[in-house]
């Protein structure tokens, strides 16, 4: 999220949104393959970084997984009980960060069956499945790199044009709770009135022009629950020319930086503080 600001609260529970949402080539596998018995849905999961920090959290293989919600509900949207798959997820994307990982495979759990069961829904089915299982699935499914999002997110707006960029992710020790950290959120943790379109107006220019509109209505609230939060913003608003932030509702915070040497650079410095994770990453086209 390179911009989150919480509208209010709806009358269904969720939080009404404006946020721009980026992808990144930080990435997730997953392998679909058809069991020998019909109506089989299982799930196998591995960390692809078995010595690092992500490694620790273990990710559930049951219907807690959005990859079995996302076969059972596209199973159920059909009303085909005999179909079934065997799924396989190599993980890389830190869970608990508020990066997505579990929203983009989900999505890419729906795109897959839909060619695998032979199913040819079109994509609104599969947005409109999306849109009952989570906020962010919508995005993963859109052809777009960058997008606005509204709603609880789920209500997607592309932007067109690309604009690169840089950045280091660090991913601290602990993770968050996206729901611990919406409770703790309240009116007086927002703090800006900018849009998400005054972002997108500088977008193009300068890392320098364009970073004063970096804003995450969630990041007060995380902060004031995670220490290695605070600690994460506070070391990376005292170096120059690096400008960070919160994404989702945490725990990862990024470091947007003016060029990929820069990135690296970063990334080698932020590693001798013994932060967390970290991930050298650019904007996907």
């Amino acid at each position: 999220n390179l911009f989150l600001k919480i509208l209010g609260k709806r009358p269904d529970g969720y939080h009404e949104l404006d946020t721009v949402m980026a992808k990144v080539d930080l990435f997730d596998t997953l392998r679909l393959e058809v069991p020998s018995q019909p109506g089989l849905i299982t799930l196998r999961c591995r960390w692809d970084d078995p010595d690092g920090l992500c490694a620790r959290s273990v990710i559930p293989e049951d219907e807690r997984n959005l990859v079995v919600k996302a076969a059972m509900a596209l199973r159920e949207y059909v009303r085909r009980p005999e179909l079934g798959i065997h799924a396989q997820l190599i993980k890389r994307i830190p869970a608990e960060a508020g990066l997505g990982g579990g929203s983009s495979d989900a999505a890419a759990t729906l795109v897959g069956l839909n060619k695998i069961w032979k199913l040819n829904l079109p994509d609104q089915s599969l947005h409109e499945i999306a849109a009952s299982l989570g906020s962010d699935i919508n995005f993963f499914l859109s052809p777009t790199s960058l997008a606005v999002c509204s709603g609880r997110g789920e209500r997607i707006a592309l932007v067109p044009d690309f604009f690169p960029f840089d950045a280091v992710i660090i991913k601290p020790p602990g993770g968050l709770s996206t729901k611990e950290v919406f409770s703790a959120y309240h009116d007086a943790h927002e703090t800006t009135s900018f849009s998400s379109q005054d972002l997108l107006t500088h977008l193009g220019g300068p890392l320098s022009e364009w970073s004063r509109f970096l804003f995450n209505s969630l990041q007060a609230p995380a902060s004031a629950c995670d220490a290695d939060v605070r600690k994460i913003l506070k070391h990376l608003s005292l170096l120059p020319n690096t400008h960070g932030i919160m994404t989702g509702s945490g725990s990862a915070c990024v470091a947007f930086t003016s060029n990929t040497e820069e990135a690296i650079r970063l990334a080698a410095h932020l590693r001798s503080q013994h932060l967390g994770d970290l991930y050298t990453v650019r904007s996907t086209l």
